[in-house]
């Protein structure tokens, strides 16, 4: 059983997310963003939209903590340019929101 860290205060998202991780069989939880956060979690999906996380900066704090966990940034639009600033901060993929809970499975396969 992985753990997934989900990171986004759209409530319909995280919830289609949560649904998605417990179909596989794995666990998810929402880190309190005043606490400094949990980042003991195999993958950890972020939302790139939402400014007030400052998504670049708590990437990079998520990998410095915790180095082998998967990173998954998620937003509405994908532009050339937030991709590529997703993985330079240390994202290892990049979906959209409409598609992340379709191919969760597949990158919850991948990961260790």
């Amino acid at each position: 059983m992985k753990k997934v860290a989900i990171l986004t205060r759209d409530f319909q998202l995280g919830t289609r997310i949560a649904e998605s991780v417990a179909l596989d069989g794995n666990k998810s939880f929402f880190p309190d963003f005043g606490e400094g956060g949990d980042w003991s979690a195999e993958m950890v999906i972020v939302d790139l939209d939402d400014d007030s996380l400052n998504p670049t900066d708590l990437i990079r704090q998520i990998k410095s903590e915790n180095a082998d966990a998967a990173v998954v940034g998620t937003s509405h639009r994908i532009s050339k340019a937030l991709r590529s600033t997703a993985i330079d901060a240390g994202c290892s993929w990049v979906f959209t929101k409409s598609s992340l809970p379709k191919n969760l499975s597949s990158v919850l396969e991948s990961i260790k």
